[in-house]
């Protein structure tokens, strides 16, 4: 558009000396189960194996926490059992998803503890009713 099409009064984009635009942007996204995202980005994802996608966004969360994953991967679990082992879990997808050229799948975590095993104590934050 030329500046004088922009600045004619009969066209409206000037109004009490503002200019208005509104600009609609499409873009192209890669989409489709042939595309490559290590290829890409230099990284996969975890393979959503139904209803695991809210696991999958937290563990892909916690991966790229640099720190987060360099402690994971610093925790002694030489002498863990591989059935039980939260941290080898985590070790083996944080592995999979650093070095695997196809996304990864979550074959068999442990049985995580209950949630009250996991959050510290919170009952201060919910004092009981004094009435």
């Amino acid at each position: 558009m030329s500046r004088q099409q922009l600045t004619h009064p009969a066209n409206g984009f000037i109004q009490d000396d503002k200019v208005t635009f509104q600009v609609w942007i499409q873009a192209e996204v890669p989409h489709g189960v042939a595309w490559d995202s290590k290829k890409h980005t230099g990284y996969v994802g975890l393979k959503n194996q139904g209803a695991t996608c809210y696991m999958n966004s937290l563990l892909q969360t916690l991966f790229f926490t640099n720190e987060l994953r360099h402690a994971v991967y610093m925790m002694p679990t030489e002498d863990d059992d591989p059935a039980k082992s939260i941290p080898l879990a985590l070790q083996e997808v944080f592995y999979d998803l650093q070095h695997s050229d196809k996304p990864v799948a979550l074959l068999m975590l442990p049985p995580l503890p209950p949630p009250s095993a996991l959050a510290p104590q919170t009952s201060y934050l919910f004092p009981p009713d004094s009435g």
